[in-house]
């Protein structure tokens, strides 16, 4: 499989300038989109990470757009329904974005940094050029690379499922500090 690594900035988007405004970093997973009465409907969820009270400001500023039609929440995970005017270039956009032929292997990530990080594979290296192409020349998008690559995993929401944020801070923070490396980089006395 191919695989592309890039990131981008949509002057249109959502998420990524109220994740810079509140410091948050927003996990998302397109689903599907539709067209219906000359409106394009976009179906997607997301995790947030960063501290509560900036969660509660974000999803604040979220319900305030007119374009977000829906939004369930569920702690830090929300379902969203999104409603964008037609036009024959977002259109063409989401066509090539959410193509059927690409796996978006790791959730899209939209960064306190105000860029969009985009992990996608395709079996076919043609499709994935075009959407960098695309990203390029609408999004400001920097390419990573792309690359031949056998997949090992595809990221999911549920991966944690189920656990709380303090138990979600305890394994980023171990992580970091090296206890599931091997070999072990720091004791759990240490660690403590």
């Amino acid at each position: 499989m191919y695989v592309v690594k890039f990131k981008l900035k949509d002057k249109n988007d959502i998420f990524t300038p109220i994740c810079k405004k509140y410091n948050i970093d927003f996990f998302t997973k397109p689903y599907s989109y539709y067209i219906k009465n000359k409106m394009i409907n976009y179906i997607g969820a997301g995790y947030l990470r960063g501290s509560e009270k900036d969660k509660l400001e974000f999803i604040k500023d979220l319900k305030k757009d007119k374009r977000i039609k829906n939004i369930e929440q569920n702690f830090d995970f929300l379902f969203l329904h999104i409603v964008l005017p037609y036009s024959k270039e977002t259109e063409y956009q989401l066509k090539i974005f959410y193509n059927p032929e690409l796996i978006i292997y790791k959730p899209i990530f939209n960064s306190k940094d105000g860029w969009e990080y985009w992990n996608v594979g395709c079996l076919n290296k043609s499709i994935l050029t075009k959407l960098v192409s695309i990203a390029k020349k609408y999004h400001n998008g920097v390419l990573f690379y792309i690359r031949k690559e056998v997949l090992k995993n595809i990221g999911f929401f549920d991966i944690l499922p189920n656990i709380s944020d303090k138990q979600i801070s305890t394994l980023e923070f171990a992580y970091r500090f090296g206890y599931y490396k091997y070999p072990r980089k720091i004791t759990i006395t240490k660690l403590a």
